[in-house]
């Protein structure tokens, strides 16, 4: 780990099932917890073993990117396996950014728009059908909940020939609340 600068490796049993893995912090928490208390010289000789984090969740190709996410947070890579627990490699952190960059449409000079507005059938068809209504090519269009009981938040991000502003008032008399606007952004 030392000679790559890796903060973290994958473990890989001797029949090629995922056994856990060896990061700096699980060999940290080795003396945190008190569970060893030795010097350098005998940690270094312990069978590498005694440093693995069995806790971490695997994931197989059927799942979702999506379900990548609360792993990913927690560890520095989610381990990928087959239905047999052979492993077959790594989602890293930079993997999960670019796909994310990808989403948010981000290196992508357009408008960005942020929406607000109750839950309820149809928005999304609304808000494109006004933007194509503006001449507007749409890059991205993500929804997020904003924590107040049925509202959803709306980042679009989108090409027009025409202003943001002129799109803005013409979304606003619809019924909908633009909270953020930038344009080509």
């Amino acid at each position: 780990m030392k000679a790559k600068q890796l903060w973290s490796i994958p473990v890989v049993a001797d029949d090629g099932s995922f056994y856990g893995a060896l990061s700096k912090r699980s060999l940290f928490e080795l003396f945190e917890k008190g569970l060893f208390r030795g010097s350098y010289e005998e940690f270094i000789q312990l069978p590498l073993a005694e440093g693995v984090d069995r806790r971490v969740p695997a994931l197989t190709e059927q799942h979702l990117f999506e379900d990548a996410l609360p792993i990913i947070v927690r560890y520095p890579f989610v381990p990928v396996v087959d239905e047999a627990n052979h492993f077959l490699g790594i989602l890293k952190r930079k993997d999960v950014e670019l796909e994310l960059e990808s989403a948010f449409g981000m290196n992508i000079a357009a408008t960005r728009m942020v929406i607000a507005q109750y839950e309820r059938k149809g928005i999304l068809q609304e808000i494109m059908s006004t933007l194509v209504k503006h001449d507007a090519n749409v890059v991205s269009c993500i929804s997020f909940d904003s924590k107040h009981h049925g509202v959803r938040r709306i980042l679009t991000k989108y090409k027009s020939t025409e202003s943001g502003e002129r799109i803005k008032q013409d979304l606003e008399q619809r019924g909908f609340v633009v909270t953020s606007l930038l344009d080509n952004h």
